[in-house]
């Protein structure tokens, strides 16, 4: 298994719809995302958002810590 411990990362931030913008990174072995101005929080924000572009920024993010860490990463969307 490798270490991926030691690898950090980030991303620009990548507009997604209306006003939202979103920035991953990846350290200690963690996934995360950052919003702007805020986290899409209503139905009012969510249906700004596209669904496709998040998962496009998302999913080539995945894609370049799997290529950096040699490891292979699941992405499960859950619906609230």
């Amino acid at each position: 298994m490798n270490d991926i411990s030691s690898v950090n990362m980030s991303d620009d931030w990548r507009l997604v719809g209306g006003e939202f913008s979103v920035r991953f990174w990846f350290k200690d072995g963690l996934l995360g995302a950052e919003w702007m101005p805020r986290v899409p929080a209503s139905k009012q924000d969510g249906a700004l958002v596209s669904r496709a572009s998040y998962a496009k920024v998302r999913n080539a993010f995945v894609d370049r810590v799997a290529e950096q860490t040699g490891c292979r990463i699941v992405v499960a969307e859950l619906k609230a």
